[in-house]
């Protein structure tokens, strides 16, 4: 490892996160004076130490593998640390842990909340809010790589051990190229959903929080109620639109907008997303239908906006799905584990993991029943090599091991079963809302610290792919 150097593109980061918090600075000074100091803090906290590491730090010549993971991990904790100072500061968290948790959920896209009064709370502490998710959606990593020339090769490994999914498509040569097309990407469909918002009904500052949000797959909203809040079909169709869009791979939008031919129904992966789309849609439509009757129009919307929260991992919340039957309710958690496409913002497993793990199941039982026989597991026309196959098996295997201990672990602080699970594959996939103490209405504020501690970490775990916070936390990793 290179200490030096890795002290230089974190002090980079937090020089470049200063700038970040200008936007809901500058929010507070034209519009909100009152939230101004929080804000002037953050920004002189976060420039001192950055420009601190610069200085007695060497400029960084290249990364290793080891720095780029440490790197990666050490920002996300830095950013959470830095960016929970706005909350305690303005009084928003008496606590640390509140304020880190929350910044952790907004980081990670997870929008998990511990906010009770959310309506009570100043607008530009709103704002901020909604722009840690904005930028957490495509990842700091990410960003950094779109601004920082110094990095180098080193971009390589920090892109790889930050973006999600399990292959790292590059969509242009360079790596900071693809990154920079990512966020115009990003960015055109946050403004487009953000006009659509406000010609639906919602108040300007409300389209932008909600646009932010919706399009880092977070979910964290203006309201106590969620979107249930705003009372309008057309609000819930409009987000439901643009959920289901985060939750596709950034790679075939940008072939749409290169080639203009609308190639998605070629790509194997997107038609199993929209099929478990259309098929969750239609199953809670069939139970909520049959079971608690009411309008037919109402329920499909219903239904569609929960289905499509829930499997992109955006988790807003239209309804209060905790009284819907419990078939719906098991639905819920059983989402909450696929995810959107590989390369999305959503979290989760990914759907492209899920469907070669797939392949790789058929595979294993043909050769049960044909030891002799050839078997390719492949994605459309490619050939998935075996290394990647084992990757992904662990993977798969690690997230369950990883689901089914945490589960357990919060059982030792007298938290009942249904909120246990939910909440752990709520964090662990950067869901959000759960079941029971912790379902569509409520929040995590009555769990103790230590679990928000806890949580936070499951957060950032299943945000970086489980791979860059077990390598960090195994022993070998410092010893060699």
């Amino acid at each position: 490892m290179h200490p030096r150097s890795i002290f230089f593109v974190l002090g980079k980061m937090l020089t470049y996160f200063s700038f970040i918090i200008l936007v809901p600075l500058l929010y507070a000074v034209f519009l909100e004076t009152a939230s101004i100091r929080p804000f002037v803090v953050t920004i002189s906290f976060s420039l001192g130490i950055g420009l601190t590491f610069q200085i007695l730090s060497q400029k960084a010549k290249d990364i290793s593998i080891k720095d780029g993971f440490l790197i990666v991990s050490l920002g996300w904790i830095l950013y959470s640390i830095v960016g929970a100072i706005p909350y305690l500061s303005a009084g928003t968290f008496t606590s640390f842990a509140d304020a880190f948790f929350e910044t952790m959920s907004g980081l990670t896209t997870t929008g998990a909340t511990v906010l009770g009064n959310i309506e009570g709370t100043p607008k530009a502490i709103l704002l901020w809010r909604s722009i840690t998710q904005y930028i957490g959606g495509l990842g700091i990593i990410v960003l950094a790589i779109s601004v920082l020339p110094e990095i180098g090769l080193g971009a390589v490994r920090m892109f790889n051990s930050e973006v999600p999914g399990p292959t790292k498509d590059r969509i242009l040569p360079k790596i900071k190229d693809t990154a920079k097309a990512l966020w115009l990407i990003y960015i055109f469909f946050t403004v487009l959903e953000a006009i659509m918002l406000k010609v639906a009904g919602m108040t300007v500052f409300e389209a932008i929080n909600h646009s932010l949000t919706t399009m880092a797959t977070g979910g964290f909203s203006t309201r106590n109620l969620s979107i249930i809040g705003f009372n309008s079909p057309a609000i819930e169709w409009i987000i439901t639109l643009f959920m289901f869009i985060a939750g596709i791979n950034l790679t075939l939008h940008f072939n749409f907008v290169r080639t203009r031919k609308l190639s998605y129904l070629k790509n194997p992966e997107f038609k199993i997303y929209l099929f478990i789309a259309l098929g969750a849609w239609g199953l809670f439509l069939l139970n909520i239908q049959t079971s608690l009757g009411g309008e037919l129009l109402t329920n499909i919307r219903l239904a569609g906006f929960q289905s499509i929260s829930i499997l992109t991992t955006t988790g807003y919340a239209s309804a209060n799905f905790e009284l819907w039957p419990y078939f719906s309710q098991f639905l819920i958690l059983f989402l909450m584990f696929f995810g959107g496409m590989a390369g999305s913002t959503a979290g989760s497993m990914k759907i492209g993991r899920i469907m070669i793990i797939g392949k790789f199941l058929k595979k294993e039982l043909t050769k049960i029943l044909h030891p002799r026989m050839i078997y390719k597991v492949k994605i459309g026309d490619q050939s998935v090599p075996d290394a990647l196959l084992r990757n992904i098996s662990v993977f798969v295997f690690l997230y369950i091991i990883i689901f089914a201990v945490s589960s357990l672990i919060l059982t030792l602080f007298n938290i009942d079963i249904t909120t246990s699970i939910s909440a752990t594959a709520s964090c662990l996939g950067n869901v959000g809302p759960g079941l029971g103490e912790v379902g569509a209405l409520d929040n995590y504020a009555h769990l103790p610290n230590i679990v928000k501690y806890f949580l936070s970490l499951l957060m950032m775990t299943g945000r970086l792919e489980l791979y860059t916070v077990l390598v960090i936390l195994s022993p070998r990793f410092w010893r060699d």
